[in-house]
């Protein structure tokens, strides 16, 4: 019986320690500098607003043909581009990516769509800069949209999606 309460305890505590990772993982992007959701972003100081998410058949390579890159080729691609160019991978927690998706699209008026994750690659430029390149994968499993985004643009679209959320 003791064995028995001590592997239980054991595996609780790897359990919450796993879930307190995922949540701090998930969440490790929202600026805190950031307080005011109703603020716009701009795109890279010459445009209005920010870029819409991009989707189309070869998100990934230059392939011929729909492809479906699902959550696991998603992250082996940003974890080879991570391990060549450095930064950090960012997968947003179930719900949140939701609000991640319908704050954007309704940000750069697109149509919402239901998404099942959403994962970014956030790496320096020479500049100095971050850049994040965010894919979201749609209800069917499949990747449907990729696009650059700069830090900036991040951030504003994360307190935007925190707003809806709570």
């Amino acid at each position: 019986m003791t064995r028995k309460f001590g592997k239980s305890i054991i595996a609780s505590t790897g359990l919450a320690v796993l879930a307190v990772s995922a949540a701090t993982l998930a969440l490790a992007s929202i600026p805190s500098n950031f307080n005011d959701a109703s603020d716009k972003a701009e795109l890279h100081g010459t445009e209005d607003g920010l870029p819409g998410a991009v989707s189309g058949m070869s998100l990934f390579d230059d392939g011929y043909g729909p492809v479906c890159y699902d959550k696991d080729d998603v992250l082996s691609y940003f974890d080879r581009d991570r391990v060549q160019i450095g930064g950090e991978m960012v997968m947003l927690e179930v719900g949140f990516d939701q609000d991640f998706a319908d704050a954007w699209r309704y940000e750069t008026e697109m149509q919402a769509v239901a998404v099942s994750g959403v994962f970014a690659h956030i790496f320096p430029t020479d500049a100095g800069a971050n850049m994040v390149d965010v894919v979201e994968i749609g209800g069917d499993g499949c990747a449907i949209s990729r696009t650059l985004l700069t830090e900036e643009e991040w951030n504003s679209i994360l307190v935007r999606a925190a707003g809806v959320a709570v």
